[in-house]
């Protein structure tokens, strides 16, 4: 059986969920636009488009990953994904704004593959 405080915090994280639009199998994609000369600054835009379609018409782009820390709270993270194939050394290369307050994400996870690069996150969006 559960009890009232458990419900609630079932609802509280159904809430947020559905507020910040993690529907099963729905993410966020975020296109990244070259900010200086070299490429290496990137800023992410917000849109609506679906894994496919960001995956065959970006570059590079950032999908919003949500994990759950060891004290059970929600986190958000963001995976790198490029459109051609990147080394570990290519990939560690570039400097990535945080889509929600623009502050600089901080790599946390590794790359999957030569085209879902590494994990990120925000030390400022953390703390919050």
């Amino acid at each position: 059986m559960i009890s009232a405080q458990q419900l609630d915090l079932q609802e509280i994280s159904s809430t947020t969920f559905k507020h910040l639009n993690f529907e099963e199998g729905k993410n966020m994609n975020y296109p990244l636009m070259k900010m200086n000369k070299e490429g290496t600054l990137l800023r992410p835009q917000h849109t609506y488009y679906s894994d496919e379609y960001a995956q065959a018409m970006c570059d590079l782009h950032l999908s919003d990953v949500v994990i759950e820390d060891d004290k059970g709270k929600l986190k958000m993270r963001y995976r790198l994904h490029a459109k051609h194939p990147h080394t570990i050394e290519g990939a560690m290369a570039y400097n990535i704004l945080c889509p929600k307050c623009h502050h600089h994400l901080k790599q946390v996870g590794r790359s999957l593959s030569y085209h879902d690069l590494g994990l990120y996150a925000c030390p400022f969006c953390d703390k919050i």
